[in-house]
């Protein structure tokens, strides 16, 4: 059965809920045995995940209440009138070189090199969108530019093009130079998160560990005492 978690913010715990579980939850509210505030409080959930399953309860048929609690299947949608990911990675590639251009300059960039005209509105929605809306995260931009094969604008924009526009997984991949390796360990992370956000995109930190059977640093220095030079 579909499931989805929760933190218990009582114990700290994560909790999974089924369909029958929200169900019940609302049963309580429904039949007066607890008000919402009450019932959010003892399954841990907030009052807006309380509403939101509500509001599918209350529109469902009697025959069909406890089948629309179930979760459903995640999809990204795209505005109709928001310009494209070419031209979003246009807008990446010109402000990772020139970081202090405002929003009349990208957009003649963008004509100049495309030939599309598209208006200062849109060129501030995309970077609002790719979090490069001051001076600070554009220089960021172009630094990581320098040292990454891939910013993590870039990478947002990879899945954008493959689950938003439905493009070959291959094609694009090919394009932004990566494997598809790297493509499915990033889709492994945004499946995870379930939201699709810059930071899913971020290199984590490297980190060196420590072999479960490695031996202490104390006999290590014993054994290399004992080697005669």
């Amino acid at each position: 059965m579909v499931v989805t978690y929760f933190r218990n913010y009582d114990n700290n715990k994560l909790m999974k809920y089924t369909a029958q579980n929200r169900f019940e939850i609302i049963q309580l509210v429904v039949r007066g045995e607890k008000n919402v505030s009450t019932a959010c409080k003892t399954a841990g959930i907030s009052r807006k995940t309380y509403y939101k399953w509500f509001a599918r309860f209350a529109k469902a048929s009697n025959k069909n209440k406890l089948k629309t609690l179930e979760d459903k299947k995640w999809v990204l949608t795209r505005h109709p009138r928001r310009v494209s990911s070419e031209i979003e990675k246009r807008v990446i590639d010109i402000v990772s070189t020139s970081p202090k251009l405002g929003y009349t300059n990208i957009q003649k960039r963008i004509k100049m090199i495309t030939g599309e005209n598209i208006s200062k509105h849109a060129v501030k929605n995309v970077l609002f969108r790719l979090n490069l809306t001051d001076l600070d995260s554009k220089v960021t931009l172009k630094k990581v530019k320098k040292t990454s094969s891939l910013t993590p604008q870039e990478r947002f924009l990879i899945f954008e093009r493959v689950i938003r526009g439905g493009e070959a997984i291959k094609k694009v991949t090919e394009e932004f130079g990566i494997s598809r390796k790297t493509y499915y360990k990033w889709l492994k992370r945004f499946k995870s998160d379930k939201i699709l956000s810059l930071d899913i995109f971020n290199d984590k930190p490297w980190q060196i560990k420590k072999h479960p059977r490695k031996i202490t640093s104390d006999l290590e220095r014993k054994i290399l005492s004992l080697v005669k030079p």
